[in-house]
């Protein structure tokens, strides 16, 4: 079974230097981004951030936090995905 960590992480290395933030980490599952990134980089993962300003559908802003991951990072969450996947198998 995929994890959240790893739907997370997917996103992650798909959306390159767009990165995520909360609101569009809604439509993967994610209902507290912050911490979801947090227990990533307890995996030895340097996840990118940066506060972004935001318009809101019913007027006026919203503060959000942006995650990415930086090239040498996308290859650590390209191997710790293709480890999750082995581990997966061998349990099967």
């Amino acid at each position: 079974m995929i994890t959240k960590q790893e739907i997370i992480l997917s996103a992650l290395i798909e959306r390159g230097e767009k990165g995520l933030n909360a609101e569009e980490a809604i439509n993967i599952g994610s209902t507290c981004l912050n911490s979801d990134v947090s227990a990533l980089g307890k995996l030895d993962l340097l996840i990118l951030r940066k506060w972004e300003i935001l318009p809101r559908k019913q007027g006026g802003t919203k503060r959000y936090m942006r995650y990415w991951l930086d090239e040498k990072n996308i290859i650590k969450a390209n191997e710790l995905i293709n480890f999750w996947k082995i581990k997966r198998k061998i349990k099967r």
